[in-house]
This record gives C-alpha cells, structure tokens and sequence, in this order.
C-alpha cells in the first residue's frame, strides 16, 4: 500500500509485485518433500537491507519532520 501511494515508484515493480502477491500460496500444489531456504539467516538479512533502504528514507523525513 505505502509503495502504491509513493508517486515515485516505478509502474513495473507494482505490476511485479501485485503478480507475486498474486501467486502466494499457503501450502505446495503436489503433496511431497518440500525444500526450502526461507528462514536462513542470510535471507532475513537480505531481506531487512531491502525494506530498509525502501522504507528508512521515509521514516527519516517522517522523523525530521517533527522534530
């Protein structure tokens, strides 16, 4: 939702992540082992590098803003 109201994002990764968010699923579609990475400390990692260069700049003038 905050990427959709930001007037400076990009029409292709709104279109990328609606088409993501789209093809979640809860559980596999074939029963069977599933192997997965999802939780190894190098994702969450990358993944708070990402939120964070996407969200901080925000926050930052948010916090500028009242002080």
């Amino acid at each position: 939702d905050r990427l959709s109201a930001a007037l400076d994002t990009p029409q292709l990764l709104l279109e990328t992540l609606s088409l993501a968010i789209g093809n979640l699923r809860t559980e596999p579609e074939k029963a069977g082992i599933v192997f997965t990475d999802d939780f190894a400390p190098v994702e969450e990692f990358t993944n708070s590098i990402l939120l964070d260069s996407i969200f901080e700049p925000e926050e930052k003038t948010q916090r500028e803003g009242h002080e």
